[in-house]
C-alpha cells in the first residue's frame, strides 16, 4: 500500500495539512469511516493516520461508476520537528478527521 501511495498519492482518502503559528492542523476525507476503524500513529517524526473505511453496499449487481474510495488506508504524514505530539488532538466528525498538533 505504500508504494501505491508514493506512485498515486490520491488512492486513499486525501488529505490536507495546514501550518500556523502555533499548530499544525491535519484534515482527512474519511467519509464512511467510524472512529473504531480509523488508527493514529507516530513513528519516527512522522504521523500514521490507518484504518478501513467500508463499502456502502456489499451486495449488487453491476457498479455503473465508482469514483468514492473505499478499503483499507494508510498516509504517512512527517511532521516538522518542533511539534508536541503528546499534547495532540483527534476528532472524526461529519466523515472527516481533523488532527491538531500543537508545536
Amino acid at each position: 500500500m505504500e508504494l501505491l501511495t508514493e506512485v498515486a498519492p490520491l488512492i486513499g482518502p486525501r488529505i490536507d495539512c495546514i501550518r500556523t503559528e502555533d499548530s499544525l492542523f491535519i484534515s482527512a476525507d474519511l467519509a464512511g469511516a467510524k472512529p473504531q476503524d480509523v488508527k493514529l500513529g507516530i513513528s519516527a517524526g512522522s504521523i500514521i493516520i490507518s484504518g478501513v473505511i467500508p463499502p456502502l453496499f456489499d451486495d449488487f449487481k453491476q457498479m455503473l461508476q465508482q469514483e468514492r474510495f473505499y478499503g483499507p488506508f494508510q498516509r504517512k504524514i512527517i511532521l516538522p520537528e518542533n511539534c508536541l505530539t503528546g499534547n495532540m488532538k483527534a476528532e472524526l466528525e461529519n466523515g472527516i478527521l481533523t488532527i491538531t498538533i500543537p508545536f
